[in-house]
């Protein structure tokens, strides 16, 4: 069972309205993150090398620069500038050309 489905069991559960608002919030990124392991991550790896780093985060290269994804945030981080970027799984497509 995945980690979105049993938190979707735990949500129908719960009675307290602010445990279900923060197991929601763990639920909409559990889908994000599954999502992009099993649509994005297989496209992205045929165009670029892509390596799995601690706390769900995936790393490669662009333009010499090492670039940080983070999915369950949607965010990028660029460690060369320090910058953070949210909308990071839509900048991978846009600047990769991916078409799922």
């Amino acid at each position: 069972m995945k980690n979105s489905e049993r938190i979707k069991i735990a949500i129908q559960e719960t009675d307290n309205d602010l445990r279900e608002f923060g197991l929601q919030k763990q639920y909409n990124r559990a889908i994000r993150s599954e999502t992009f392991e099993e649509v994005w991550l297989p496209l992205l790896e045929r165009v670029t090398g892509v390596c799995v780093c601690r706390n769900g985060c995936y790393e490669f290269y662009f333009n010499n620069q090492r670039i940080q994804f983070y999915p369950k945030a949607n965010r990028l981080l660029f460690t060369k500038e320090n910058r953070w970027q949210s909308g990071g799984l839509k900048w991978i497509v846009k600047t990769f050309k991916i078409n799922s």
